[in-house]
């Protein structure tokens, strides 16, 4: 048995593949596997993977007859996956040059963890330039860290389960709890969250690598096919049962991820649909969506709210302004201390 298994569910994807597995394969070992789970895909998928069967030693690749959906997918991955941890990997996203040694030597250190979360750094559409300053997890957690349970882990980087990339998990503890809870009821696109906060229960060791190892393409939802008021929709929903249900929602821990998801995820979607120009329709559902599951909370009144009352014109000039003046300057400070792969 190897030490890693990258899992990477995919649909429809084979534009991008190349790009992940590239990255894959130059740092892949004997003690590596990488397994695909197509769901069903009508593209060219399995001749991109044909190419790669010579470069990557360990390549497992199997096609659902027929598309289960994202969840029952990223089950799939797991359930074919032989190494010690699973590494779950969007497959539009790329890892840096180093990152299986990284990961590797971060075990090491902290041997017998029931997982870890890496950090990954948000790119453009074609991976080549870095296009956002905060990286999910190292803007949390800036050291190399152990966080104990559900609830320390939920309060401090809960959000960024959402994100498969970052997501390493031991595959013994991940089948018990498939095996043990009844992840039917969170096929919401979250039911990996639920599971790995049910492995937490199991072993409460969890750590966070702030090192950005991962590059995340922007641009390239694909649940937006669904459209974007299903999009919010999905995550208010989807993250306030599976938090909800695990930590119960009178505890702190659910209350300070449910307040990171209005802050991070919820405002920045509310901008974006400023700046899009979204029509009446799109916020009769959308606003009493959240005044729903967010009323009680004073993030949601002063950092969400009032946006539904900004013009989106403002909105669309506030943001041409900052990329004319803050964000250059924000990226090239960023760029002194980030070094591309070569």
């Amino acid at each position: 048995m190897g030490d890693i298994s990258i899992c990477i569910p995919t649909y429809n994807r084979a534009e991008f593949l190349p790009d992940l597995l590239d990255s894959i394969s130059v740092q892949a070992d004997d003690d590596i596997e990488v397994v695909i789970s197509d769901n069903a895909s009508t593209d060219d998928t399995e001749a991109v993977i044909d190419i790669y069967r010579p470069r990557i030693r360990n390549l497992v690749y199997s096609r659902a007859p027929e598309n289960q959906g994202h969840d029952r997918n990223y089950l799939r991955a797991a359930s074919m996956a032989g190494n010690r941890y699973l590494w779950f990997m969007g497959s539009d996203d790329a890892v840096e040059p180093d990152a299986i040694a990284n990961i590797r030597g971060a075990l090491s250190r902290h041997p017998g963890v029931a997982g870890m979360s890496i950090a990954a750094r948000g790119f453009d559409y074609h991976l080549k330039h870095p296009i956002y300053f905060n990286d999910i997890i190292a803007s949390n957690v800036p050291a190399e860290t152990i966080l104990r349970g559900p609830d320390e882990v939920s309060a401090s980087i809960g959000t960024s389960f959402g994100y498969l990339s970052v997501i390493l998990v031991d595959r013994i503890l991940w089948a018990q709890s498939v095996h043990n809870n009844p992840v039917e009821r969170y096929f919401n696109a979250f039911v990996h969250v639920f599971v790995i906060l049910n492995v937490l229960r199991q072993n409460p060791l969890w750590l966070c690598y702030p090192r950005p190892l991962v590059r995340w393409r922007s641009g390239n939802d694909s649940f937006l096919v669904f459209g974007q008021q299903k999009r919010m929709e999905t995550d208010v929903k989807g993250m306030d049962a599976v938090f909800g249900d695990v930590l119960g929602r009178s505890s702190p821990a659910y209350r300070a991820v449910t307040n990171a998801m209005i802050r991070l995820h919820v405002r920045a979607k509310v901008i974006g649909a400023k700046i899009r120009g979204e029509n009446l329709a799109y916020y009769r559902v959308v606003i009493p969506l959240l005044l729903r599951f967010y009323w009680q909370y004073p993030s949601f009144w002063l950092t969400v709210f009032p946006l539904f009352f900004v013009p989106s014109f403002v909105m669309r000039v506030t943001r041409a302004a900052y990329r004319l003046t803050i964000k250059p300057l924000r990226l090239k400070k960023m760029a002194e201390t980030w070094h591309p792969a070569p």
